[in-house]
């Protein structure tokens, strides 16, 4: 809407009835009672309130929140244009403790300091100095990371190289990033995951769901002789977390509410580490 048009629907406001009660009684008492005069005047005041309405009506743009990722990471795509190195061959390195890198929503990232280290080229004693103080601050090593993870190395590792967790090769040893313990990223989506009532299901299975099998089978010994092995097998395997196992003693309860429960409870907790431990661990 342009200037003319907000004089010509302040002129038909006036000429109707559809005009500001207030403003008119206004104008008609700075016009001391002239009718001419005070529609002039409301037109000038009603033009300056049209104009001030637009102007609060137009949309107010925001400042973009930036990722923390972004702030920290790049795509594979620019990071390879600037080093002229094919992004197959960018995450095989990043995959292999060379660049430090992750994938996030099913792509790769890397890390902008590695533009930074590679543009500052020091000295053979500065790079070991700067080493030994970068895996200080930055990063733990993958036996301890493993450790609190509750994961061996080999599976830390290899978790590395599908881009779960942050990490690199120092002087020919794994190290991971220290944000990987301070961000508590188990799932990839931000928050630590607890296996309280995965315990707790376990517990409940091996006391009272064996008591409850007996007595409803007391007349049935063989039957609930097997039924209390096979729930108690399944309930020591639930307590090592087991995923598989916490699957199957799901489905034999054949209770439609517990699968939905343990169902969801599960979905959510498939890929943590702690049930994709080796068995041979």
């Amino acid at each position: 809407m342009n200037d003319e048009d907000l004089y010509l629907e302040a002129t038909n406001e006036v000429e109707g009835e559809t005009k500001s009660p207030s403003l008119w009684a206004k104008v008609m008492a700075l016009s001391e009672g002239d009718e001419a005069k005070a529609k002039y005047k409301y037109i000038k005041l009603r033009v300056e309130q049209l104009a001030n309405e637009r102007k609060n009506a137009l949309p107010k743009f925001t400042k973009k929140t930036v990722d923390k990722l972004d702030l920290k990471y790049m795509p594979v795509a620019e990071f390879s244009k600037i080093k002229a190195i094919p992004e197959d061959k960018v995450i095989k390195m990043i995959r292999d403790g060379f660049y430090m890198g992750q994938i996030k929503n099913d792509a790769w990232y890397v890390s902008r300091e590695e533009i930074q280290n590679s543009n500052q080229a020091p000295s053979i004693p500065e790079q070991k100095q700067s080493k030994a103080l970068s895996t200080e601050k930055e990063y733990i090593p993958v036996e301890e990371f493993a450790e609190l993870k509750g994961i061996t190395p080999e599976k830390a590792i290899q978790m590395i190289r599908d881009g779960f967790y942050q990490g690199r090769i120092i002087d020919e040893k794994w190290y991971v990033s220290y944000s990987e313990i301070s961000d508590n990223k188990i799932t990839g989506n931000g928050g630590e995951l607890g296996f309280k009532w995965w315990q707790i299901w376990a517990w409940l299975g091996l006391t009272i769901g064996n008591l409850y099998t007996f007595g409803v089978l007391s007349e049935q010994v063989g039957l609930a002789v097997f039924l209390i092995i096979l729930n108690s097998i399944l309930m020591i395997m639930i307590l090592k977390f087991n995923k598989y196992a916490f699957l199957i003693a799901t489905i034999l309860s054949l209770n439609p509410l517990l699968w939905i429960i343990n169902g969801i409870y599960l979905k959510n907790r498939w890929n943590h580490p702690k049930v994709n431990v080796p068995i041979n661990k």
